[in-house]
């Protein structure tokens, strides 16, 4: 006798608005087809279970798809990298040690708590909020221009 296929849309958990019936429906096929890949299930579960976690789990991979959209816009993030670039500059330039007051360095580059830092301490502190400042520069570079060397 042959094994009677389940409805396309059993498990599926779409809210009203969601996706165009077409789209439910291939939902449901690619759900489904997970599912029976997916045999022989452990501990007894049943397919209920298996398709209500196959559905979780590509609504958390459908949510991810816009952040995803976002984070790869390469013109926005080029645009950004190269305002993040200059505004950078300037912090560099204005945090060197040699033109940053003594008083003022010492409050920027000293630990908010704690016996008073020495001045090699300071020069330390300043010298590694440089190299920082530096590698976020050349990310911006790399994210301006990915093909640079």
């Amino acid at each position: 006798m042959a094994r009677k296929k389940h409805s396309a849309k059993r498990g599926v958990l779409i809210r009203k608005g969601e996706l165009r019936p077409s789209d439910a429906i291939r939902r449901g096929e690619i759900v489904e087809e997970i599912v029976l890949n997916l045999r022989p299930w452990k501990d007894r579960v049943g397919e209920t279970t298996v398709t209500a976690e196959v559905n979780r789990e590509l609504d958390i991979l459908l949510g991810h798809v816009p952040a995803q959209a976002r984070w790869s816009n390469r013109v926005r993030n080029r645009a950004h990298a190269q305002k993040l670039d200059g505004a950078l500059r300037k912090v560099e330039k204005l945090t060197r040690l040699a033109s940053t007051p003594g008083y003022l360095a010492f409050l920027l580059f000293s630990p908010p708590s704690g016996p008073p830092p020495s001045i090699g301490d300071i020069e330390h502190a300043s010298q590694t909020f440089a190299v920082e400042l530096k590698r976020m520069r050349n990310v911006c570079a790399l994210a301006v221009d990915p093909l640079r060397p």
